[in-house]
């Protein structure tokens, strides 16, 4: 029982970080095209006003030092904000569109198109996928390990 208890203890925690590395993929996933997605909001004027301001400013990182630290991470908190509610309600295509277009106004910086990533995508990382990527054939024999043992030592009774 103690040996099952930490093989399935220690699996729990291996999908847990599998589902981590998914969110972390996300999250990776989202600054990349955050850029690109920031500069057609403000081609869109798709931004209010404060933030249209602050995209302008930002963009030009000089810019940034009329700031405040505290106005600083309020707007740019608001700012990404902004960007991830808009990204959220665009396309794949629209958003490899968003990033051609900043990839045209920016050759020496490019971001790669969603489409053209390969690898794992942020969506694929569920249970089943965190389930399937820890659990495998060496399983099997750990839990035949497990059960053989615990029947030989239960088999002998006492010791001596």
């Amino acid at each position: 029982g103690i040996s099952f208890a930490a093989w399935g203890l220690a699996k729990a925690s291996l999908v847990g970080l599998v589902l981590l590395a998914g969110s972390l993929t996300s999250m990776v996933d989202d600054l990349l095209i955050s850029p690109a997605i920031a500069q057609e909001m403000y081609e869109q004027s798709a931004f209010d006003a404060e933030l249209m301001s602050f995209h302008e400013q930002y963009v030009d990182e000089n810019a940034t030092a009329d700031f405040n630290d505290d106005q600083f991470w309020q707007l740019s908190e608001q700012y990404y904000a902004a960007i991830d509610t808009y990204a959220g309600d665009m396309t794949e295509a629209e958003i490899d569109n968003a990033i051609i277009a900043y990839n045209q106004a920016n050759p020496d910086a490019p971001i790669e198109t969603l489409s053209s990533i390969e690898g794992y995508d942020a969506e694929t990382f569920d249970l089943g996928f965190a389930i399937i990527q820890v659990f495998g054939l060496l399983d099997i024999l750990w839990v035949f390990l497990m059960v053989s043992t615990a029947y030989k030592v239960g088999s002998h009774g006492e010791f001596g």
